[in-house]
């Protein structure tokens, strides 16, 4: 019942590519910076704005903003970044909106709790 498909709204994502040199006039500046896979776009169940902390037996429980509930898991890993309020823009860099928090795999779905990434 999570996932169904009236309940589904289209969402993206992009998966860490990892961290590449920033180069400037030809020259690297001796920076780093985190390289994303062109935003793919993903139908999932986004829950509204949530989140709490909790404290259990293995520590504080990390707050969350949103829910995105998948029937099928496309491999999302703890460094996809998501675009969910706004869409993303045509060519890098790509200005995400979320980062995933937490992943719970299940037999029928998978739950990924994410967190806003505030502007600076």
């Amino acid at each position: 019942m999570r996932t169904l498909e009236i309940n589904k709204t289209k969402c993206w994502y992009s998966q860490n590519l990892g961290k590449e040199a920033v180069v400037k006039d030809g020259y690297k500046t001796g920076e780093w910076r985190i390289s994303y896979s062109a935003p793919a776009e993903l139908m999932a169940n986004i829950s509204p704005v949530t989140g709490t902390a909790n404290v259990d037996a293995s520590g504080v429980v990390a707050d969350y903003d949103k829910v995105l509930v998948l029937d099928k898991d496309p491999g999302i890993t703890e460094t996809t970044v998501f675009f969910i309020d706004k869409e993303p823009e045509e060519s890098p860099p790509y200005h995400f909106d979320y980062r995933v928090r937490r992943i719970a795999r299940s037999l029928n779905f998978v739950s990924i709790a994410l967190k806003k990434v505030r502007d600076e």
